[in-house]
């Protein structure tokens, strides 16, 4: 008797949740009583009042789950795959006329509905439980998050002027080692360069003190004590760069702040490399779950499965990070810093199962 796709799916997807809460529930109690052990300590020092202990572990989940859930699941469907394995439940299925590919199509369309609720709930209710843990942590006097005032090579347009900074505090308005440039109308010409070692940003100007003035095609300079340049609600700019830690700002937010900085001419190579690198951290369950069913159909060992599956998430984290650092750095444009590593286990993953296993 052939069996009907849809009661393979209703198998896979009950077996799949059962096994995933198990998986998660207890990851996110190991997790919780490792952070309990922390800082229980400091919150018996500064005499924290019970509900706001509990709060604050309350708000802690959804801040673990953002950040577990990729390998949960990942973990998960590899328990999952290699039983069915080991129960020789994958012949008993080829058998029924259902064939490895219905599974593989599956689990993509399986794992990207876990990878989209992924990356809403880790940008709405993670976000959200990131500025309430940070805020009961900092009441204590323990700063969650190191405050972000200092900006590297920060370019903007304002008008008539280019200019570019090699060091701006975001929280002062003073940059540091100043070059503007001022332009003819069409922009096709510079008419003034002008080099300082500080400026000061308020509301209707920038102050650029001692400074040096050139103009294009005269062999003269000017020097002048201060110089001042038209760059009306440029000190907002700096305030669309939150202090806190860019990671920690939601999809959305990040999204506006970039759309804003860009129409300032402003580079944005590390925020846009957060941005996608949210996306692709989410997204990055697609990629792991074909390696899961990869793994399941080469061997039913479900201790050496396991064991390879965190070695393999430890590499995927490693290329991760080595990802989001050369994309900030502008080594490699922001979205292969993100993706990178989905690309290679993906392309790895597909290869192995359409090219190389035939």
């Amino acid at each position: 008797m052939r069996l009907k796709p849809r009661i393979l799916y209703s198998y896979l997807t009950k077996n799949n949740l059962y096994y995933l809460m198990l998986c998660l529930v207890s990851c996110v109690f190991i997790y919780l009583l490792v952070d309990l052990f922390d800082r229980l300590d400091n919150f018996l020092n500064k005499a924290t009042p019970f509900h706001t202990i509990i709060s604050y572990f309350l708000w802690k989940i959804p801040v673990i789950i953002s950040q577990i859930f990729p390998m949960v699941f990942f973990l998960t469907l590899i328990v999952q795959l290699t039983v069915m394995k080991k129960n020789r439940e994958w012949e008993a299925l080829e058998g029924g006329g259902i064939f490895f590919g219905h599974i593989v199509v599956f689990i993509l369309v399986y794992s990207i509905f876990f990878s989209l609720v992924q990356l809403v709930f880790s940008q709405y209710l993670g976000t959200m439980a990131k500025i309430k843990t940070g805020a009961i942590w900092d009441s204590l006097g323990k700063k969650h998050t190191k405050q972000r005032t200092i900006m590297k090579d920060f370019w903007f347009r304002k008008g008539m002027y280019i200019g570019h900074m090699g060091f701006v505090n975001t929280k002062t308005h003073i940059g540091k080692k100043i070059v503007v440039y001022k332009m003819d109308k069409g922009f096709s010409k510079i008419k003034l360069i002008i080099y300082g070692q500080e400026a000061k940003v308020a509301k209707k100007h920038m102050d650029v003190f001692n400074c040096v003035i050139y103009v294009p095609g005269q062999f003269n300079s000017t020097q002048k004590k201060e110089f001042k340049i038209d760059s009306r609600d440029m000190d907002t700019i700096f305030d669309l760069t939150p202090s806190k830690k860019l990671e920690d700002v939601s999809l959305w937010k990040l999204k506006g702040i970039i759309k804003e900085l860009q129409n300032t001419g402003t580079n944005v190579e590390e925020i846009l490399t957060i941005w996608y690198g949210k996306i692709a951290y989410s997204f990055s369950i697609v990629f792991l779950s074909l390696f899961a069913v990869i793994l399941s159909r080469i061997r039913d060992n479900l201790p050496i499965n396991l064991a390879i599956g965190l070695c393999v998430s430890l590499v995927f984290y490693g290329l991760f990070v080595l990802g989001s650092i050369l994309g900030k750095h502008g080594v490699v444009s922001p979205i292969v810093g993100a993706w990178g590593g989905n690309f290679i286990f993906g392309t790895w993953a597909l290869y192995y199962m359409f090219v190389s296993r035939g």
